[in-house]
């Protein structure tokens, strides 16, 4: 009995007795191919009004239909502006010879270079941002469709907001002769009832 009992409550289990257990080794399935269903064709997107529930009467909503112009400036986005041509300056050859030059060692003056292609090249290398250098450099590639980026003009004048002044809310002299006659009605004195209470306190009595 004492035997059945401890084989009831103590289990003696071990790693070799109850984690490694034997099973039957199963040959693998192979893998079949299965062909992708084709995938039915999709529904166009009929768009409709989230009010009136209605079908709009253009096969697309346009992509311009909430362009406006800026409030301040009064721009229009869909007015392309004018593009200006760099003005051939005729005076710069005669100021880079007349100038005053400091130059520092070994820097040499841009001054002196007598071959304007050379100078062009070294301002371009020198005073040229990365940023203006590979945009120069994406707009020299062939592009895929010619779009033509817009250039800036001349703003067009500003549409300033002025506000009213701002002046206090004036009250009705019916209000302001009733306030005055609360007021006399009240007492002036002062009375601290705090103050009466504990002067008059007998701390030996209570």
């Amino acid at each position: 009995m004492t035997t059945r009992i401890e084989r009831m409550v103590f289990n003696y289990g071990t790693t070799n007795r109850t984690d490694y257990r034997n099973y039957d080794i199963k040959k693998s399935e192979p893998t079949v191919y299965k062909p992708k269903t084709k995938k039915e064709k999709r529904v166009p997107y009929l768009g409709k009004d989230s009010e009136t529930v209605t079908e709009y009467k253009a096969k697309n909503i346009p992509f311009n239909l909430l362009w406006k112009p800026k409030p301040i400036i009064r721009t229009k986005p869909t007015d392309v502006p004018l593009k200006y041509d760099k003005i051939k300056d005729e005076e710069r050859e005669e100021s880079q010879r007349t100038r005053p030059r400091l130059v520092m060692t070994p820097a040499v003056s841009l001054d002196d270079v007598t071959d304007a292609t050379a100078r062009d090249i070294v301002c371009r290398d020198m005073y040229v941002s990365t940023w203006s250098h590979d945009s120069q450099l994406a707009l020299a590639l062939p592009a895929v469709r010619a779009v033509a980026a817009p250039l800036p003009s001349h703003p067009t004048p500003a549409n300033p907001i002025r506000l009213p002044r701002l002046a206090p809310p004036v009250v009705p002299p019916e209000w302001r002769r009733e306030t005055v006659e609360w007021d006399r009605r009240q007492l002036r004195g002062h009375v601290d009832p705090d103050h009466l209470f504990w002067q008059a306190f007998d701390p030996y009595k209570s």
